[in-house]
């Protein structure tokens, strides 16, 4: 499978109705736009959404679902689980970062969208059954320490000496930062803070490639995340 990297639109209209693609002087609704790579290259992907102290060490499993809703965790609707953990289902959408651990390895940030009067929730992308999940916090202290960890992890590295670094982070972190919305881009300024070519834009979603153990590419939308390639 071929690594896709990138970002959906978005604006700050109230249903985002006016998000478009533009390409070449035009604006559309519903199409993507693709910039095809090939050649020697090596890219590298990686991506955090939440620091280590905010995840959940808390796994349950997915024991129903249907499309992109859930309609059961651990045999009970998803709005008597989180009673139980002490969520006021209420607060989950938008709010809290859902994570996915799929069967495959992979892990994916979702956003809530809707508890229903069934108790199932809708979220943002497809719901594998069986797959674990659990449910994190995120506040504006995390969007900046989670971006700057990843970006001093990559330059320590030397993964971008004599390259090009492509960073979307999730329009949720910068709802997030509040009065602090210049942060999370000056922190990622400061960190690579050298002649490396670098861009940062938020994003209406996150497409992001994972690389799974066995070698294998798992392409994901993901939410809450912010997503880095290096060229």
């Amino acid at each position: 499978m071929v690594p896709l990297f990138g970002t959906l639109p978005i604006t700050n209209e109230k249903d985002e109705r006016m998000s478009r693609v533009i390409y070449e002087g035009n604006a559309y609704e519903s199409s993507i736009a693709l910039l095809a790579v090939y050649g020697d290259l090596k890219p590298e992907f990686y991506t955090a959404a939440v620091t280590e102290k905010s995840l959940q060490a808390k796994h349950a499993k997915i024991t129903s679902a249907r499309s992109n809703f859930i309609e059961t965790i651990n045999e009970i609707s998803v709005k008597k689980y989180l009673e139980s953990i002490g969520l006021a289902p209420s607060a989950v959408p938008y709010n809290i970062p859902i994570l996915i651990h799929e069967e495959d390895g992979s892990k994916v940030f979702r956003t809530g969208l809707k508890v229903h009067d069934n108790g199932s929730l809708s979220i943002s992308g497809l719901v594998p059954e069986n797959a674990e999940i659990s449910f994190c916090s995120i506040d504006d202290r995390a969007v900046v320490e989670s971006t700057g960890n990843l970006l001093e992890s990559i330059m320590k590295g030397k993964a971008a000496e004599h390259r090009g670094i492509l960073i979307y982070a999730c329009a949720s972190r910068f709802w997030i930062l509040g009065p602090r919305w210049k942060e999370e881009a000056a922190r990622a300024a400061s960190v690579i803070g050298k002649p490396v070519p670098w861009l940062f834009a938020y994003s209406g979603g996150e497409v992001f490639p994972s690389i799974l153990e066995n070698g294998k590419v798992s392409n994901h939308l993901q939410n809450f995340s912010v997503i880095v390639c290096v060229l």
